[in-house]
């Protein structure tokens, strides 16, 4: 495969305007192109950034002399991110997001077209709320974010079928610096995915979640943390997870980093369109 980037950037700047461009190219009739502007406020420091971009690619190849395939992809998406500070202790953000693809499958047999592929639609909302405190000597930060994801996917195949699903969410954070060398970090989740096409039995997956992190700088050149999971999910029951790490610079310009742990992630209630049939994931 060949492909080559030409990416355009203008000189960037704490207040203003600012412009971003990328360009590439490559085999198989792949293209992505992304363009964005933001704007900074002097007087206010609020910013605020548009994005929109488009990829596609085509590919052919063959099974054997009887059978040819083509598959082509397009996706299209924009953003709109929204940021302001009206003080030094809060901060508050906005964040849209869509996302519109299409695949198209073209399988030739003996001369004859069959045709399959999906529309995928996905429109993403999160607004968010930070605020720094100081408490006993020490520094408090603490975020809230809410959010919104609904997904729209259609068939393209001879049995046109459209699935729409929902996903709510709220995350809270909150990251305590006792010392220099002391950080506790906390936070709550929550997710709820509806299914609004009537292929789940039950519609809903709710999974809840509590998180715990502890930053360690025993030495000035070592960091070390350890940290837990806890979720808890309405069909897959419960699982405590964990994970630990080092950092440690060995010379001004060589870092060597290193970490192990267990993670879980439930299935999304779009996995399961179509199938009745709910098990218990095994992803640790």
């Amino acid at each position: 495969a060949l492909g080559g980037v030409i990416k355009i950037t203008t000189k960037k700047s704490q207040h203003g305007t600012a412009a971003k461009g990328r360009l590439e190219t490559g085999s198989f009739q792949t293209q992505k192109m992304r363009l964005s502007l933001g704007h900074r406020s002097k007087k206010t420091g609020a910013l605020g950034t548009f994005s929109t971009g488009q990829s596609g690619r085509k590919t052919r190849w063959n099974h054997h002399h009887s059978i040819h395939n083509a598959d082509r992809h397009r996706a299209t998406s924009g953003s709109l991110f929204l940021d302001t500070q009206p003080n030094d202790f809060y901060s508050a953000a906005l964040y849209l997001q869509g996302n519109q693809s299409k695949t198209h499958l073209n399988d030739y047999v003996n001369g004859q077209v069959q045709y399959s592929g999906d529309r995928t639609f996905q429109y993403n909302n999160r607004a968010s709320l930070q605020n720094t405190l100081t408490l006993l000597e020490g520094r408090w930060q603490q975020n809230l974010t809410l959010g919104v994801q609904n997904n729209r996917r259609q068939t393209l195949s001879l049995i046109k079928r459209t699935y729409i699903s929902q996903r709510q969410s709220m995350d809270y954070d909150s990251r305590f610096e006792a010392t220099k060398s002391l950080n506790i970090s906390t936070g709550l989740s929550y997710a709820r995915e509806s299914d609004h096409s009537h292929q789940i039995p039950g519609k809903t997956f709710d999974n809840k979640g509590l998180r715990l992190k502890i930053d360690l700088d025993p030495f000035e050149n070592l960091e070390v943390f350890i940290a837990g999971r806890l979720d808890k999910h309405e069909r897959f029951k419960a699982h405590t997870t964990w994970q630990t790490g080092f950092s440690w610079d060995i010379t001004h310009s060589t870092t060597l980093e290193g970490s192990t742990g267990i993670g879980f992630k439930a299935p999304s209630i779009q996995t399961f369109v179509g199938n009745n049939t709910l098990q218990r994931p095994n992803t640790k």
